[in-house]
Order: C-alpha cells, then structure tokens, then sequence
C-alpha cells in the first residue's frame, strides 16, 4: 500500500519535469535545463526518450547550388 502511494508521487513529480522539457526542450540545452531544474542531465535525457519528447533540428541554411552543375540524366 505504501509503495503505491510512493510510486505516485514519484509519477506526478515525473509529470512536471516532463512538461517543462515539452515546454523548454527545443530552446535549452539539456545541461541547462537539468542545472534549472537541479536534477542530474542523465535522468532529464531519460526521461525526454521516455516520454517521446525529440530535439528539433534548428532551420538548416539552404546550400546554393552553383549554376554551372547540371545533373546528368
């Protein structure tokens, strides 16, 4: 009974941290925000992959194709 009450703390305290990283996760580095939080960067990294939380990759300059490359068909 005791392990039950525990284990849902430990699942709602989970849940903020979760949705802090949902928030935050594209704009911070993992090290910030485990330093914001003060928590070690490994558990936040498993609890991003855990609760499906991806980086997204920032907006890639286009590389400019040269005019003088043409593809051969």
């Amino acid at each position: 009974m005791q392990s039950s009450i525990v284990r849902r703390e430990y699942i709602r305290h989970n849940q903020k941290h979760v949705a802090y990283l949902q928030q935050y996760y594209s704009q911070y580095t993992i090290d910030e925000l485990a330093a914001q939080l003060q928590l070690p960067a490994a558990k936040l990294k498993a609890l991003a992959r855990r609760a499906g939380i991806r980086k997204r990759a920032p907006n890639k300059q286009k590389t400019l194709i040269s005019s003088t490359s043409t593809a051969v068909a």
